[in-house]
C-alpha cells in the first residue's frame, strides 16, 4: 500500500473522530443544561406560613390516609421553593387531576418536591429557582376542600414520612424557617 493510499484511507476515521468528539460535546452541553444552576444544599426552608392540617400518613383532625404536608393558608400567599433546584412541572396535568395547579422541582439528585392546590404560578417548566424563591401562591384548585398547600418530599418517587419531624399536627409554621429533615440520601 502507497503512502497516498495509506492516507485516503485514514481520513474517514479523522472525520469519524471528529464528529465523535462533537457529539461528546454535545452530551455534556445537554447534561449541564438540565443541572441546576445552584445545586441542593440537601437542607430545606418551610415552603409557606400557616397551620399544619396533614402530615405524611394522616389528616391531623380524621386519621385518614395522606400523602404529604397540609398547610392551611389564605389563598394568594406566597409559596417558596423548599430548597433550589429546576422546576421540571409547573400548571395541570391529566395524570395528576386531585394535585389542581400544582409545581414540581427536580433537585439534581433522586429528590423530588411537590407544591400543590395553587391558585397561580410564579414560574415555568426548565426555569432554575433558588431555596426560598417564591413559586406560586397558595389555592383550592384539583381535590382540596380550603385554601391551602399540600407539599410533598419524594425520593425516587417514594414519599417521605421523615419530612413529618419538622411539620406537627395543628402547629403553626413560617415560610422560610429551616425545616429540621433533610435530604438523608443524597446521590454520590
Amino acid at each position: 500500500m502507497s503512502a497516498a493510499t495509506t492516507r485516503t484511507a485514514r481520513r474517514p476515521r479523522r472525520g469519524l473522530s471528529r464528529l465523535a468528539a462533537v457529539a461528546a460535546g454535545l452530551v455534556v452541553a445537554m447534561a449541564v443544561s438540565l443541572t441546576p444552576a445552584q445545586a441542593e444544599t440537601g437542607a430545606m426552608v418551610v415552603p409557606t406560613s400557616g397551620r399544619v392540617t396533614g402530615v405524611v400518613g394522616a389528616y391531623c383532625t380524621s386519621g385518614r390516609a395522606h400523602g404529604g404536608i397540609d398547610i392551611a393558608a389564605p389563598t394568594g400567599t406566597p409559596v417558596r421553593a423548599a430548597d433550589s433546584g429546576v422546576v421540571s412541572i409547573a400548571g395541570r396535568r391529566a395524570d395528576s387531576a386531585s394535585y389542581g395547579i400544582f409545581i414540581r422541582i427536580h433537585h439534581g439528585t433522586r429528590y423530588r418536591t411537590i407544591y400543590a392546590h395553587l391558585s397561580k404560578l410564579a414560574v415555568k417548566p426548565g426555569q432554575t429557582v433558588k431555596e426560598g424563591q417564591v413559586i406560586g401562591y397558595v389555592g383550592n384548585t384539583g381535590r382540596s376542600y380550603g385554601a391551602h398547600l399540600h407539599f410533598e418530599v419524594r425520593l425516587d418517587n417514594v414519599r417521605q414520612s421523615g419530612i413529618n419531624t419538622s411539620f406537627r399536627c395543628r402547629t403553626n409554621v413560617t415560610a422560610g424557617n429551616r425545616i429540621q429533615w433533610g435530604f438523608p440520601y443524597l446521590a454520590r
